[in-house]
């Protein structure tokens, strides 16, 4: 039987150095010292498959670096643009893949970041001093829309679904904005005539590229870290990470101001080699084309993200010049198909041929098993009251499950609560542990109320 997700995570504010390279939630150089053969073993994995890591990350950036040289100009131009957007569909994979929010909301920060270059340089003109501005604009109001848009969302008791819908009206609002805004956001023709920076398609093709692959690097580190292993157990049961004393709330607020951020940069690049920002850039078709992008590519592998933003945007470029008018359908079609069929994505497909062809590039980590510390004594006298409940009730409407309940357990005492179906015994449990839950009584843990207080503050007591 494998380990649950949380058995040896490190605490979610252990700063994202600290949690790269883990095995079993203990790095390398502790690893060492309690387990010289199995730190062996685990560096000699890493090194192999850092090495295999780097040099697929040598080939592409090499890739990026020579393809204008081989490509018509035309290609060059769409794959600036697409390198661009696909910035943008990796942090929508973060988002939804491996946290599991489901967005709708990353064209809002992608074009704000546009408007903000392009407004920026037709009020103020292109120079190194405002370009900065520009940037720095971008950033700092991408980051302060996505916290507030995240405090909006991932309040306690907040549904996924709740989230999701705050996402989709987020860029309709932006675009009717922009429409109101006149000469200065240039209404529905957008921003346009504004000097940028002077240079070349095939410099915009290196920079965009090599943008994108930082990204995507960065991105990898992350989610292959114990960061990366706490938003997949908040995608896959929030309430549980909640009940560790893990403050979900604020690892998505975060997560979103990063992603929001990260957006309006690409946002940013895109509006400066475009020469355009432009409503739809921002709008709500716009985020529907990323959620598919994503999808198609393969939701939860980042290298997924990339493909199917690549994929789209030059498919785009050249089928809807012959098929303008089932191009679209096309993409639906293709959409749905792959949602159906390939659940996994067009990469989760190449992943696994290439896996069958060549297995010795995918073989698993060798198992670790690392022998549990003997746990800390607590602090306090062995009979002290450590759970405390009088008079607790809870009633959902005129149906009242819990009445007039007394309880008090003691440290190292083993209390069992026994009952029929139906008796109220996990009515009991969610009261004890979520401070919100009861309708009357009082409720204190080593002695502090818990009246009000989320799961995640009361396992702090």
């Amino acid at each position: 039987m494998s380990d649950p997700f949380w058995a040896g995570s490190p605490s979610p504010c252990v700063p994202l150095w600290h949690c790269v390279f883990v095995r079993r939630g203990l790095p390398v150089s502790e690893l060492a010292k309690e387990h010289p053969r199995a730190a062996f073993g685990a560096t000699g994995l890493w090194s192999s498959r850092i090495a295999r890591r780097v040099a697929v990350l040598v080939i592409f950036g090499t890739l990026v670096l020579v393809a204008p040289w081989f490509l018509d100009a035309y290609t060059v131009n769409i794959l600036v643009r697409a390198f661009f957007i696909a910035i943008v569909a990796v942090t929508v994979d973060i988002l939804w893949g491996y946290s599991g929010y489901l967005t709708f909301g990353q064209a809002a920060f992608f074009g704000l970041g546009a408007y903000t270059l392009a407004i920026t340089f037709s009020q103020l003109g292109f120079g190194p001093g405002q370009a900065l501005l520009a940037l720095g604009a971008a950033i700092v109001l991408a980051a302060l829309l996505g916290a507030l848009v995240g405090w909006l969302s991932f309040y306690p008791g907040a549904s996924p679904f709740y989230a999701t819908i705050i996402s989709l009206v987020l860029p309709i609002v932006l675009v009717q904005l922009i429409y109101s805004g006149g000469n200065f956001t240039g209404a529905s023709s957008g921003v346009v005539g504004y000097f940028s920076f002077p240079l070349m398609t095939e410099t915009w093709f290196r920079v965009a590229g090599i943008s994108m692959l930082a990204v995507a690097v960065l991105a990898h580190i992350a989610v292959s870290s114990d960061a990366g292993r706490l938003l997949r157990a908040l995608r896959d049961n929030e309430m549980r990470c909640a009940y560790l004393g893990i403050n979900t709330a604020a690892i998505r607020i975060a997560l979103l101001t990063i992603c929001a951020a990260i957006a309006a940069l690409a946002g940013a690049g895109y509006a400066a080699f475009g020469g355009i920002a432009a409503p739809e850039n921002a709008g709500f078709i716009f985020g529907t084309q990323l959620v598919v992008m994503v999808a198609l590519g393969g939701r939860g592998m980042l290298t997924g993200a990339i493909v199917g933003a690549l994929s789209i945007e030059l498919a785009s470029a050249y089928l809807s010049g012959i098929l303008p008018y089932a191009w679209e359908l096309l993409v639906g079609i293709a959409f749905v198909t792959v949602i159906v069929l390939m659940p996994s994505g067009l990469f989760g497909l190449l992943r696994a041929v290439a896996q069958r062809w060549t297995p010795w590039l995918f073989a698993p980590a060798p198992a670790t098993r690392l022998e549990d510390s003997a746990p800390k004594a607590r602090e306090g006298a062995p009979d002290a009251v450590v759970l405390e409940a009088q008079g607790v009730a809870r009633s959902f409407g005129a149906l009242t499950v819990l009445s007039d309940v007394n309880l008090t357990a003691r440290r190292g005492e083993l209390v069992s609560l026994v009952g029929p179906n139906g008796a109220g015994k996990t009515t009991l449990m969610k009261c004890l542990a979520d401070g919100r839950e009861a309708s009357a009584g009082d409720i204190r843990i080593a002695g502090t109320p818990i009246k009000g207080m989320v799961p995640h503050r009361i396992v702090g007591h």
